[in-house]
């Protein structure tokens, strides 16, 4: 590829991106420099971690099958595959997803027969709460006082020794 046939968008977003990874490399401790970093170098990272080996595994199968078919059917399965992709993809998240809600609902029961005697604990205290009775208001009795044995003296208080 020659200079000549470069466009000036390709030119645009090259100059973008260096002066993205510019601003990563100058000044990382910046809040862009870390949306920057969070956003093109952790996310991709953590997304590539928890690819596992049947992730792998079920590529190398579908590339393997569609290079099967292609080999068999020739030109006619590249129109074959671009109409049954779309469904077949469906099919696969379809199978995906069931097979995470069964894990989930799994794991749900498991955790709820083993607690189950504290999950009663905390809904009977919790309807205790709702349902308790206000408590009465309750007043202190009004003291008098005592007037002394004799009239000469002023009533006795009480003093903390």
């Amino acid at each position: 590829m020659s200079l000549a046939n470069v466009s000036a968008g390709e030119v645009k977003m090259v100059a973008t991106l260096v002066m993205l990874w510019l601003v990563m490399a100058v000044a990382p401790e910046t809040p862009v420099g870390r949306a920057l970093w969070r956003g093109f170098v952790e996310m991709p990272a953590q997304f590539l971690n928890r690819i596992t080996r049947g992730h792998v595994l079920l590529t190398a199968l579908l590339v393997a099958t569609v290079v099967g078919v292609v080999w068999l059917i020739g030109e006619e399965a590249v129109r074959l595959l671009s109409m049954a992709s779309p469904e077949a993809l469906s099919w696969l998240v379809m199978v995906d997803a069931a097979s995470l809600l069964d894990v989930a609902m799994g794991v749900v029961l498991v955790a709820t027969s083993v607690r189950i005697g504290a999950a009663w604990a905390r809904v009977g205290a919790a309807w205790r709460r709702v349902v308790r009775r206000p408590r009465a208001v309750r007043t202190r009795p009004v003291r008098t006082e005592r007037a002394a044995d004799n009239d000469d003296e002023e009533p006795r208080r009480a003093m903390a020794a």
